[in-house]
């Protein structure tokens, strides 16, 4: 995710609409991949079909729409998928071994959950009627070394760093009861089964057959198999580990799959989809498509009273405040900001120095002394926790200023909620 963003903004400018081009890409990128997949398998009007059945899920655009570590695998599964496909089914092409191995670890590299990826594969290859042929082949071996030699230096860090995430995800995740896990497994399956709903009622509506899919998929051809196999070890594993080791697990971390049983269900239907629905189709997606274009400037005015929560709609305004109180107390470079996650992300992101976003509010040992640049602490005023370790930060520096104020969001002119933060702002070279 940080080197996707990184390059993105080499090229592009730091603002708003630049990032959600770079969410909109991601995701773009991704149903690329979906339909060189489902090329291999279906007529040319089915591959529009597949593209819009995952349009009509929540994944492609509301999901997509915040580019973080979890929708960046929106464009890395769907292509390590296609090119193990590739490297299953064509017996003369090393390319696509060595390609499975690198987008394994590039998937690895954009969350670890991407193992359940990588397991699917293991799996598909063992069940897969022609896994002989497959195994003794040199592909499966030159994929594994290619994904251990790419994935060798993430591995060296996790040693030198005493394997951090691991310790972020163990103290963040487990610890649940049973029945917490439990829970969280049903609603994991109820969530993603869910977002498949709506795509499959409007796959249903357009089949010239009124039979159940299960007689399409008696007999699906080798690579639609392999992806079966994916998908359900994808959808049984992980809530099974989470029960065992009493862990959570957020259905956002398996959305980036929906789009196998999508390709399996519609390029497995052995019939022809008649003209007049393939039309009709496209017609009432196209009406939904405007009508929720329609719906997005109101939805836009209801934010402008209603903010979200967390109070994204405030980072702007408040990193240009931030940057102009700095900039008027004359407090040196600005060169770390932390805090509120949001908040610290926003005056990153949009402050004028950019500055470097430090997870822990307390400063790192190698960071006592402050001495390139200072260190601003960001909290919603209302945020009595965030607040109080503000307070406490406070009383250990000298010079150290704390100051209010409010933002406010507008729209089209119009003035809607405001909300109040908190800086805490410490000046270059500060020892506690």
């Amino acid at each position: 995710m940080g080197w996707i963003a990184h390059i993105w903004s080499t090229v592009f400018p730091q603002t708003t609409w630049s990032f959600r081009w770079l969410a909109m890409a991601n995701s773009t990128v991704g149903l690329f991949f979906v339909d060189q997949i489902v090329r291999r398998f279906a007529p040319n009007n089915r591959r529009l079909i597949v593209l819009i059945l995952l349009l009509l899920t929540p994944v492609y655009d509301f999901h997509a729409e915040k580019f973080n570590a979890n929708a960046v695998l929106l464009a890395t599964w769907p292509a390590a998928t296609y090119c193990f496909l590739r490297s299953f089914e064509e017996r003369s092409n090393p390319i696509w071994s060595i390609a499975t191995g690198a987008l394994s670890t590039l998937a690895m590299l954009g969350k670890y959950y991407s193992i359940f990826l990588i397991v699917g594969f293991i799996v598909a290859s063992l069940l897969h009627p022609e896994r002989r042929r497959y195994l003794l082949s040199y592909r499966p071996w030159l994929a594994v070394l290619i994904g251990c030699l790419t994935i060798a230096p993430h591995i060296l860090w996790l040693v030198r760093t005493g394997f951090s995430p691991f310790q972020y995800a163990l103290t963040e995740h487990t610890g649940r009861g049973l029945n917490v896990s439990l829970w969280n497994a049903v609603l994991f399956w109820l969530t993603n089964l869910g977002y498949l709903v709506l795509p499959a009622i409007a796959w249903q509506l357009i089949r010239p057959g009124r039979t159940a899919f299960w007689t399409d998929l008696r007999s699906l051809e080798s690579g639609l198999l392999l992806i079966a196999i994916i998908f359900l070890t994808g959808i049984l594993l992980p809530p099974l580990i989470v029960c065992l080791i009493g862990s959570d697990l957020p259905a956002a971390w398996h959305l980036q799959a929906l789009f196998m049983p999508v390709v399996v269900v519609v390029c497995s239907y052995k019939g022809n989809v008649a003209p007049r629905e393939y039309i009709r189709f496209i017609r009432n997606f196209s009406c939904l498509a405007l009508f929720a274009l329609a719906m997005a400037p109101i939805h836009a005015l209801y934010r402008n009273y209603h903010p979200l929560p967390r109070g994204r709609q405030f980072y702007h305004r408040a990193a240009d405040r931030v940057s102009a109180i700095w900039q008027q107390n004359n407090m040196g470079r600005l060169a770390y900001v932390t805090g509120d996650d949001g908040l610290a992300f926003g005056m990153a992101f949009y402050g004028k120095e950019h500055p470097i976003y430090e997870h822990d509010i307390i400063p790192t040992e190698n960071r006592k002394s402050l001495s390139t640049g200072g260190l601003a602490v960001l909290c919603f005023s209302d945020d009595a926790s965030c607040v109080a370790r503000l307070n406490d930060e406070h009383a250990r520096y000298q010079n150290a200023k704390t100051q209010s104020f409010m933002v406010g969001s507008s729209l089209w002119g119009l003035k809607g909620s405001t909300k109040r933060v908190t800086v805490l702002m410490i000046p270059l070279s500060n020892s506690p």
